[in-house]
């Protein structure tokens, strides 16, 4: 689960679904330009394609008019003008990148860029530009990595470029990788149900109890109304939950068996078990009725 942060905040208060995501790059690209100028600059120029020779007189501007519509994002110098079009779970609009191309072209400034900022080079396939025309194509996960080697030393803008990182896993614009642990990490967490599955009656012989499963979690439902949860959410895998209203962030009883603090990868099979059994006994024993 990833704890909400300033960025995401942001989403309570857009009307647009990509409207979190420009803003919040926009505000880092700021702060970054007023405290941390030489890695904002160094950001800035990959992101837009053209080089910026000082991070002096750069302005950033959101949802910005042009003609009929509006750009996402404009980022300017005396001399440089660059169009940033973001795009979320949207597709792009007919006609949408030479739209905004004519509009930039007719702009005083020297050196020119439109700039297609997306998940995937998927949505590329759908632009329609003619052959030939210069569009600099970037993706949400090479920001993100622009980010995290820059050389960013400010504890204030440390704070907001991982708030920031947080902020695109969240809206699912970066992916964590998968490593070769997957392949033991599924067996294994079927190997612990299993263990419930058999710990459970010989904890609480009386009780009746049913499995469950969804995106966020793995376990059993038990009692006499199935109103207590035994499980594991994924994305607290070492921690062992017992809970009311069914294991929800809202339970007014619970009781958590750390399976890390109490070296439980390093027990035998059999102690693993008796561990889970008298966890699951005491757990019920104590639990609200």
């Amino acid at each position: 689960m990833i704890e909400p942060n300033a960025f995401s905040a942001l989403t309570r208060y857009a009307s647009g679904q990509e409207n979190p995501l420009t803003e919040s790059l926009a505000f880092l690209l700021k702060l970054l330009l007023e405290l941390e100028p030489n890695s904002a600059l160094c950001i800035i120029n990959q992101l837009c394609g053209i080089t910026f020779q000082s991070p002096a007189g750069i302005t950033i501007a959101t949802q910005v008019e042009v003609g009929d519509g509006h750009i996402d994002m404009a980022i300017r110098a005396p001399a440089r003008s660059v169009y940033v079009e973001v795009k979320h779970d949207s597709p792009l609009g007919s006609g949408q990148l030479e739209y905004y191309l004519k509009h930039l072209q007719g702009e005083s400034h020297e050196q020119k860029k439109l700039v297609l900022l997306t998940r995937s080079r998927a949505s590329e396939i759908e632009t329609t530009l003619v052959s030939g025309v210069d569009f600099h194509y970037v993706r949400w996960s090479e920001i993100d990595n622009w980010l995290r080697i820059a050389n960013i030393e400010d504890t204030v803008c440390l704070y907001f470029v991982q708030a920031f990182h947080l902020f695109l896993q969240e809206k699912n614009m970066t992916m964590e990788k998968i490593s070769w642990e997957y392949i033991d990490g599924v067996p294994a967490m079927m190997r612990l149900t299993k263990m419930l599955e058999t710990a459970i009656p010989e904890a609480l012989p009386k009780i009746a109890f049913k499995p469950t499963a969804g995106w966020t979690w793995r376990g059993f439902y038990l009692g006499p109304d199935f109103d207590f949860f035994l499980g594991v959410y994924y994305d607290r895998p070492t921690v062992l939950l017992f809970a009311n209203e069914r294991g929800s962030d809202n339970a007014t009883y619970d009781r958590r068996l750390d399976l890390e603090t109490t070296h439980f990868f390093a027990l035998t099979g059999d102690e693993q078990f008796q561990l889970i059994v008298d966890f699951a006994k005491q757990a019920y024993a104590d639990a609200p009725k």
